[in-house]
C-alpha cells in the first residue's frame, strides 16, 4: 500500500491463488474483492509477516541494560510507521 492515503492494488491472493483487488482509504483497507482480470504474475497479496521477537530497531538495542525511555520511544515511533505490529520481548 505504500504511503498513499488511498488507492487500489490487484494481485493474487496468497492462500486461494485467485486474482483479487484491494482498495484502501485514509490508510485503512476498505474493500477486498475478486478481480475481473488477472493481475501481474509477480504481485501477491498476503497478511503482514510478524516477527515474534524484535530485539531492536533504528540503532536502538532493546536488550541493553542502560536502555533509555527516550531511545525506546524513538524506536517505537519509527516502528509505528511500518506496517504490522510489534511487541517488546521480555527476557527473564
Amino acid at each position: 500500500m505504500g504511503n498513499e492515503a488511498h488507492g487500489e492494488l490487484c494481485g493474487w491472493h496468497y492462500a486461494t491463488r485467485h486474482p483479487i483487488r484491494l482498495r484502501w482509504r485514509e490508510g485503512r483497507i476498505t474493500e477486498l474483492e475478486e478481480a475481473a482480470s488477472p493481475p501481474p504474475c509477480d504481485v501477491w497479496i498476503a497478511p503482514t509477516l510478524f516477527d515474534l521477537q524484535i530485539n531492536g530497531y533504528g540503532d536502538v538495542d532493546f536488550q541493553q541494560d542502560d536502555l533509555l525511555v527516550e531511545d525506546l520511544l524513538l524506536a517505537a515511533r519509527q516502528l509505528r510507521a511500518a506496517p504490522g505490529r510489534f511487541r517488546k520481548p521480555i527476557v527473564g
